[in-house]
């Protein structure tokens, strides 16, 4: 792929061909003119990644207040702020009005299943990239299946243990401040891509 521009590999979100296509191309100022300015540190610190705060926004859905309670004491203890709601039809309205980073979703509710609130959460381009962890008392295989074909990152079975829900939340909420992380990457790496572009188009010939 000797050819590829760095502008290309951006197209493709093929971020570690970038960095090492990056690194060849400062070590050649070494011995040229061409991108002296962009030196190997510059690069580097495009790819800087800070560690996940995990803490966030969580909105929990379920029919049941005691769970509702459970889980909000669960979870509060941590530094996370809940949100809760009882249906899925407000559970939608919430969501896209201020997107959380975590849904703890449970399947069996009146009107509106979670299967339906998580299918209609990733037909939307802005709530798709959103982790769902479905909770339920339903502990078939059929059942697990149909949940992370529906979109969902997790399974917790009811009736659930407080550890293994605080784990399974950090955990997504880890990937999904890191994701974050990742997207901002890829602008600041945009940029220096096209500067570098720019540069090797004037690169005097030897």
């Amino acid at each position: 792929e000797q050819g590829l521009s760095i502008g290309q590999a951006i197209g493709r979100w093929d971020i570690w061909f970038l960095y090492f296509h990056c690194i060849q191309c400062s070590n050649q100022a070494n011995s040229s003119t061409f991108a002296g300015s962009f030196a190997t540190t510059s690069v580097l610190e495009c790819m800087t990644f800070d560690p996940p705060v995990c803490q966030g926004d969580i909105l929990i859905v379920d029919d049941l207040a005691e769970n509702i309670r459970i889980l909000s004491d669960t979870l509060s203890t941590q530094g996370h702020r809940i949100r809760a709601t009882r249906n899925g039809a407000m559970a939608l309205i919430g969501v896209r009005a201020a997107p959380p980073d975590v849904i703890l979703l449970d399947i069996r509710m009146p009107v509106m299943d979670g299967f339906e609130v998580c299918r209609q959460l990733k037909a939307d381009a802005t709530t798709r990239h959103i982790p769902i962890i479905f909770l339920s008392a339903l502990d078939e295989a059929s059942d697990k299946t149909r949940a992370f074909n529906a979109g969902g990152v997790d399974y917790i079975c009811k009736p659930f243990l407080p550890v293994e829900v605080q784990a399974r939340v950090q955990h997504q909420i880890a990937i999904h401040q890191l994701r974050s992380q990742v997207h901002a990457q890829q602008k600041k790496l945009e940029h220096v891509a096209q500067t570098l572009d720019q540069s090797k188009g004037t690169e005097p010939s030897l």
